[in-house]
Formats: C-alpha cells, structure tokens, sequence
C-alpha cells in the first residue's frame, strides 16, 4: 500500500546525516530528535532538536522524545538514543517510531500507514523500528528500554 507520499530533500539530508556522524563534528550540534509530518503530500520536518537545545533546556532526548508524541495526532520520530547496556557503556543506536494516536482521525492513521514506507527508504536500516498508539507503551525509560532490547540499565543517563 502507498500513498503517492514523497519525502522532501531536507528529511534526506537530516536522516542521512544522523545515520553517519563524523568523528570530528560538534556534539553540541549534533541532531538528536527529529519530528516529521505530512503536509501538503510531502514528509518533511516539522521539528528539529540539537543536543544543545536539550541541555538548554534542560531536558534529555528521552522526555523531548515523549513531549512529541501528541495526543489525537500522526507523526514519525527519528530519535538517537543513548543508553548504557550491562555489557556496554554509551552505547547509541537510532530509533524510528511512527506515533499514530489513537485520538487521531481514521483517514490521518491510514495516511501514516500508507506513507511510511517513502520515510523508511530515507532513514534507511535501523534497527529499532516501533510502532505505538498510546502514550503508554513508553510512560517511563524502563518501558521504553524494554521495547529496544533485553540487558539496558540506563536510558540518556539515567537508570531505568
């Protein structure tokens, strides 16, 4: 199923620069959360969050994360997570997440599902592709840590 959907240049950009991230680029600067949306038959990025606006902030990427997923709406989440595993310190790993509220309407849903796979072409191999409807599935960082995989003991610096 498509939706004759396409993914706008900037969501290439974005996607393949947090796929492959240079040893020698501003951490500061780095892109830790991206938000995507369908406008106008396009996916293209509604919000963009650097490491330095979540330090600004004062905020971890897990609860910006969290903050994005609005009730009674759509949308995919590109999130570069960073957790710590018992066999693994600082480990991070990209997360895409398509977020179709249960709230939302039917034909915004089946626009999502229709679209998603033009956004996963862009984003390319990931390893944690989730799907979720309710704020629940991901209320706490040892919920969440559950969905990515067994053996996480702290989710952006903090213990689950």
């Amino acid at each position: 199923m498509t939706s004759g959907v396409k993914c706008t240049d900037q969501v290439k950009d974005i996607c393949k620069e947090m796929r492959v991230v240079k040893s020698d680029a501003d951490q500061q600067k780095r892109i830790r959360l991206v938000l995507f949306k369908i406008e106008d038959s396009c996916i293209d990025v509604s919000r963009c969050v650097c490491e330095e606006e979540l330090v600004k902030d004062g905020k971890d990427g897990f609860s910006c994360f969290q903050e994005m997923m609005v009730e009674g709406e759509c949308c995919y989440i590109l999130y570069d997570c960073h957790f710590d595993t018992k066999e693994c310190r600082n480990k991070e790993e990209l997360v895409f997440l398509t977020w179709c509220s249960d709230g939302a309407s039917i034909k915004n849903k089946m626009c999502y599902a229709a679209s998603k796979d033009a956004i996963k072409k862009c984003v390319g191999s990931i390893k944690h592709n989730l799907e979720m409807t309710e704020k629940v599935d991901c209320v706490n960082r040892a919920m969440f840590a559950e969905k990515l995989g067994k053996g996480i003991i702290s989710l952006e610096g903090v213990s689950c």
